[in-house]
């Protein structure tokens, strides 16, 4: 699940009305047939061709990177984790047709000039230079990605066509200052709309205005209640994601005054109290009998599971060692 975050939030939010991250499609309505034939500008086109080929090159180093690093054991094992190399061997022309049709049937246009300065915004992830191992906490503790409607950049790459109460089918035909936003979880209706501010209903991060997110009220009832507030600092209320929480902080239950909350809070160090539902450190996992962070074990230490490891627990030789060439 938290490998397809990343795939689904910086590669179909964009196109997509909708939001998914399972293991089924996502729902991606065909765009209005091209008026003239689906002939478009030669501008557009490189534009069009220079941002999937960015997206895929970027998806792509990931499968060079498990190719030279990770072994057929490392990839098995629980905390294998690849942000990247998801892609398909035809994502580049889908990607391509998609753009194409919607810039032909006059919904978006593109600005080449902010092709780069958009992919560079995404905060996806890159892989290390040398073999450093892909760990989970690793590689996506401070990994922050926002919906790229809520990115200046890509809004200033992709510019919409469509005005208030028109439907859309994707983020990118709605004007400025609007979000292609879906009447209810599920409802698959959507037309462009004014951005939600602060306190008001949502159903994805990019219905919200930039730096914001989708804040699911867990201790409401009904539990589905959601709505956009500022991303959170120590103490905020968060939704059960540490995406809700600023980077370096993370979504956990606090117990304090005789009750249970989800808060953003600053992760235990090892040594420290970590308590039922918190978060400790990287490379530190809290003890349920103890409640305490313990750091976790060096390559050679002997275990019973990849929890317990830095790296990975080899199922042969029950020691704790590298995972995709990370020495620890």
């Amino acid at each position: 699940m938290t490998t397809r975050f990343f795939l689904c939030s910086t590669l179909l939010s964009m196109f997509a009305g909708t939001f998914a991250c399972s293991n089924e499609a996502p729902y991606t309505p065909p765009p209005s047939p091209p008026p003239d034939g689906g002939a478009i500008d030669p501008a557009q086109a490189a534009a069009i061709a220079a941002y999937c080929s960015g997206l895929d090159a970027l998806d792509r180093a990931w499968c060079g990177y498990a190719e030279r690093c990770c072994s057929i054991d490392d990839r098995d094992d629980v905390h294998f984790v690849m942000p990247g190399c998801r892609n398909g061997a035809t994502f580049v022309a889908d990607c391509e047709k998609t753009l194409g049709d919607l810039v032909a049937a006059r919904n978006v246009s593109l600005d080449g000039a902010y092709v780069r300065a958009c992919l560079d915004a995404t905060g996806f992830p890159s892989p290390p230079e040398t073999c450093s191992g892909t760990r989970a906490t690793q590689t996506l503790a401070d990994v922050r990605v926002p919906y790229p409607e809520q990115i200046p950049a890509c809004r200033s790459l992709f510019r919409g066509a469509r005005g208030p109460g028109e439907k859309c089918d994707y983020a990118i035909q709605c004007r400025e200052g609007l979000r292609c936003r879906e009447t209810a979880l599920g409802a698959l209706d959507f037309s462009c709309r004014a951005i939600a501010k602060t306190g008001e209903a949502c159903v994805f991060a990019g219905d919200c205005a930039d730096a914001m997110t989708c804040l699911r009220h867990i201790e409401a009832s009904p539990a589905d209640v959601s709505t956009c507030a500022p991303i959170g600092d120590v103490g905020d209320p968060c939704g059960g994601t540490d995406q809700d929480c600023r980077a370096g902080l993370a979504c956990g239950i606090s117990l304090e005054d005789g009750g249970a909350r989800w808060q953003c809070t600053v992760p235990g160090k090892s040594g420290e109290a970590c308590g039922a539902g918190e978060k400790c450190v990287p490379l530190a996992t809290c003890d349920a009998r103890s409640k305490t962070c313990l750091g976790l074990l060096d390559d050679g230490a002997p275990c019973d599971s990849s929890y317990v490891c830095k790296g990975r627990c080899d199922a042969r030789s029950k020691t704790c060692v590298s995972i995709c060439g990370g020495t620890f």
